[in-house]
């Protein structure tokens, strides 16, 4: 049975591999490519089989045609988990928690990680994999510039944000933050000034 071997493969063979993507004896990237193969190998038969039962539509109910075709689905999520797993390795952040959260679909779990460690290009290309917004990513990229007086690279970071925000409450609340920012920004290095000057 096609079915009960696709599951296996995945849940018994795939998933116990990847959690040792992040051993020290484990090349990582042959580690995925033999996964990769593996699934590839898995959904070609599948897809094959289903090209069969349509050929000979008797035997092909509709009922077994859907299961077939949420076993190319499973199949597809799990090599697109796989290339998430593989962007995080490439950037030496293929952890076995980051693998975890990444083979549960906890999205949200990784974005905050990567975030709170100041990775915003990874986080970035991980949201675009999984077709999710990026904006709060780019927010946040920006605010860290401008408080750190990078005035240009915010910039650039607050028009990625403000193209791609849709919602004008937001806007309006990230513009009062920004000036607030600015504001403080301006009053500290008058305060400097005065500082210096009475020093000398």
């Amino acid at each position: 049975n096609k079915r009960r071997c696709c599951k296996f493969i995945i849940d018994k063979i795939c998933a116990p591999m990847l959690e040792s993507a992040d051993s020290r004896n484990v090349d990582p990237t042959l580690l995925i490519e033999m996964i990769r193969s593996l699934l590839m190998s898995t959904r070609i038969s599948l897809e094959a089989e289903r090209r069969s039962e349509q050929a000979g539509s008797s035997s092909n109910t509709p009922m077994r045609a859907d299961l077939r075709q949420n076993d190319i689905k499973q199949l597809n999520l799990y090599l697109d988990r796989l290339d998430v797993i593989r962007m995080l390795i490439n950037c030496n952040y293929g952890t076995k928690q980051m693998i975890g959260f990444v083979l549960n679909n906890n999205v949200q779990k990784i974005q905050e990680r990567l975030i709170e460690i100041e990775r915003f290009e990874l986080a970035i290309d991980i949201a675009k994999k999984y077709g999710f917004d990026s904006s709060s990513i780019w927010k946040t990229w920006a605010m860290i510039c401008l408080k750190n007086g990078l005035f240009a690279e915010a910039r650039r970071k607050f028009s990625r944000f403000f193209d791609q925000c849709t919602r004008s409450s937001d806007v309006q609340s990230t513009l009062r933050t920004v000036v607030d920012i600015l504001v403080q920004t301006q009053n500290s290095l008058f305060t400097q000034s005065n500082q210096s000057f009475t020093a000398a």
